[in-house]
């Protein structure tokens, strides 16, 4: 029997669902959590960004950060769930995968994936529901009857 997980996502929690395609059914199997997501940006880091002397003129202006750290604690989180994908498809624990998460997470997510995993995916979905129920989770599933 091949064995297909559901993985639903956002920035901060990731939830995996056993899916039974036969009687349409979701049994959670593990929810992994990331709580410096959801940490305010003064929360996570006390440092301001750098400065330096402007171009033009007199003074100094501030460094934006490349990334937000918003942003950066996103990508962590991806990078730890893929982690655990690709263990979980590299000893064939899972056979298929179908990954539901917003945009954002979702291309990260993508991006940390290996070669074998992303192969795993059959389905992509754009929506963020990781704070809902199965019977919802469910019903996003295309053949959702």
């Amino acid at each position: 029997m091949s064995s297909t997980w559901v993985v639903v996502a956002d920035s901060a929690r990731a939830r995996i669902f056993d899916f039974d395609e036969t009687a349409w059914a979701l049994t959670e199997r593990e929810d992994l959590v990331h709580p410096e997501s959801r940490l305010r940006p003064g929360e996570i880091t006390t440092d301001r960004p750098g400065s330096t002397f402007r171009a033009v003129g007199p003074g100094r202006q501030g460094l934006d950060p490349r990334s937000s750290v918003k942003e950066v604690e996103r990508r962590d989180f991806a990078r730890t769930l893929a982690r655990r994908l690709d263990k979980a498809v590299d000893t064939n624990e899972v056979q298929k995968l179908i990954v539901m998460a917003g945009p954002k997470f979702l291309g990260d997510l993508r991006d940390c994936l290996d070669s074998p995993t992303r192969r795993a995916v059959s389905l992509e979905i754009e929506k963020n529901l990781a704070k809902h129920d199965a019977r919802e989770i469910l019903e996003a599933l295309p053949g959702a009857g």
